[in-house]
């Protein structure tokens, strides 16, 4: 898995790419023994391999929740 994330970068972050990521590091550290293993893990939650051009992205949503955690002062109350 570290091999995989050490790849991924956040700018245009998909799961598609994250799972290409671990196939190809499965492929460098295993030889694609555990690819079917992989993909099949990753399709029933209707991801796959994903094409550098696709346009599905990960929605992101950490960002929304520090903005709301931004209006919060220091005793919990909403601004």
């Amino acid at each position: 898995m570290a091999k995989a994330w050490s790849k991924t970068s956040c700018d245009n972050l998909s799961y598609g790419k994250v799972l290409n990521h671990i196939i190809e590091a499965d492929r460098e550290l295993n030889e694609g023994k555990y690819k079917q293993t992989i993909i099949d893990c990753f399709d029933w939650r209707g991801i796959s391999p994903e094409e550098d051009d696709s346009p599905i992205r990960l929605k992101t949503h950490i960002v929304d929740e520090f903005i709301n955690l931004s209006n919060i002062d220091k005793d919990g109350n909403d601004n």
